[in-house]
C-alpha cells in the first residue's frame, strides 16, 4: 500500500474503540491486520455506533493516509465478511517440524548431563505450546510458533560464537539460549487470530516467569548449573531498565544477550523488508531503530552484486 491509495480489502479487527476529537465528536479507532502486519484505521463519521469485536473479519474501503511515520487507514466503508478468522492467524511460515528437530539436535549436543536434562525436561514438559507459543504480541515474532524459531535460532547463534571464544563453556551458552525465553510460554496467547498476553503474563512478565517455571527442576545434584542457567534467564535483556532484573555476570551470559539481540533485530530487518517491494531502497520507518527508515535488504543485494 503506498500513500494516497485507495484500497478495498479483507482485514480483521484485532481492537476498535469509540475516541473523541479534540471538538469532543465520536469516531472509530481500531487496529486492523491481514495476518503479518498491523496497521491503524480512523472512521471519522462513525459517530457512537457499536464497533466491530474483537476477531471480526471485515471487507473495508480505505485511504492509505500517513501519520508521525506510519502508514494509516482512512475507512469510508466497513462490513461484515465471510472469511474466516483462522485464515488471519499470524503466521511466520515455519516448518514446525523442522524447528523441532533443530531443538533436539542442539539439546543432544549438551554433553553436561544436569544442563542437558534440565532443557529435554522444560522442552518435554511443554512440548505442546513450543510448538504454538508466538514470540510477542508485536514487534518481533509475533506469530504462531513464532517463539520456537526466535528460541532455536538464538540457541544456533550463540553456539556458533561460543564455540569461537576462548574459555567459553558451550554446553552452557546451549542451555541458557533454549530456555531464556521459556517465560514467554505462559506469557502469550493466541485468542481466535489475536496474540494477547496472558494474566500471568500481564503480572510478571516473561523472565520472572521463566525463573519461576525453572525451580521446579532443581535438584540438589543440578542446583549450581540451574543457578548459571538463572542467570542467563534473568539477565538476557542486558540491563536493567530493559527488564532484567540483573545484568549479564559471566562470558556466557554476556553472549545469550547478545545472540538474542541480534536474532530479534535480524527479524525486525526481514520483516520490514517484506512489508515493501523489492525494488525499494528503504523500508518504511521502524520504531525498534529510532523511528527511521532502514536501507533495504534488496539495495544491498543490488550494490553487492
Amino acid at each position: 500500500m503506498y500513500i494516497g491509495e485507495t484500497v478495498s480489502t479483507t482485514l480483521l479487527v484485532k481492537s476498535a474503540e469509540i475516541k473523541l476529537t479534540k471538538a469532543q465528536k465520536p469516531y472509530l479507532f481500531a487496529e486492523l491486520t491481514d495476518g503479518t502486519d498491523t496497521i491503524q484505521a480512523q472512521d471519522w463519521e462513525f459517530g457512537n455506533n457499536q464497533p466491530p469485536a474483537k476477531n471480526a473479519v471485515i471487507d473495508i474501503v480505505a485511504t492509505v493516509t500517513e501519520y508521525m511515520g506510519k502508514k494509516q487507514l482512512k475507512l469510508f466503508t466497513m462490513k461484515p465478511s465471510n472469511v474466516s478468522v483462522e485464515t488471519f492467524a499470524p503466521s511466520g511460515d515455519v516448518d514446525v517440524e523442522e524447528y523441532v528437530a533443530k531443538a533436539k539436535a542442539l539439546m543432544e549436543s549438551i554433553t553436561n548431563q544436569y544442563a542437558r536434562d534440565i532443557v529435554v525436561q522444560v522442552f518435554n514438559d511443554n512440548a505442546k505450546l513450543w510448538k504454538t507459543t508466538p514470540g510477542a504480541k508485536g514487534v518481533h515474532h509475533a506469530f504462531v510458533s513464532g517463539l520456537l524459531k526466535h528460541t532455536v535460532d538464538v540457541a544456533t547463534k550463540a553456539k556458533a560464537i561460543a564455540e569461537l571464544t576462548p574459555m567459553c563453556n558451550v554446553d552452557l551458552v546451549v542451555a541458557g539460549a533454549l530456555l531464556h525465553d521459556m517465560g514467554k510460554l505462559w506469557t502469550y496467547e493466541l485468542n481466535g487470530a489475536v496474540i494477547e498476553m496472558t494474566d500471568q503474563g500481564q503480572m510478571l512478565e516473561h523472565i520472572m516467569l521463566g525463573a519461576m517455571k525453572l525451580e521446579k527442576y532443581r535438584t540438589p545434584e543440578n542446583s549450581a548449573v540451574l543457578d548459571l542457567i538463572l542467570h542467563i534467564v534473568s539477565s538476557h535483556h542486558g540491563e536493567l531498565e530493559y527488564g532484567s532484573p540483573t545484568t549479564p555476570r559471566f562470558l556466557e551470559a554476556i553472549i545469550v544477550h547478545y545472540a538474542d539481540s541480534v536474532d530479534a533485530k535480524a527479524q525486525i530487518i526481514i520483516e520490514a523488508n517484506n512489508r515493501v517491494n523489492t525494488d525499494a531502497k528503504f523500508t518504511d520507518k521502524i520504531w525498534a531503530f529510532g523511528n527511521k527508515q532502514m536501507f533495504t535488504q534488496y539495495y544491498v543485494h543490488e550494490v553487492m552484486q
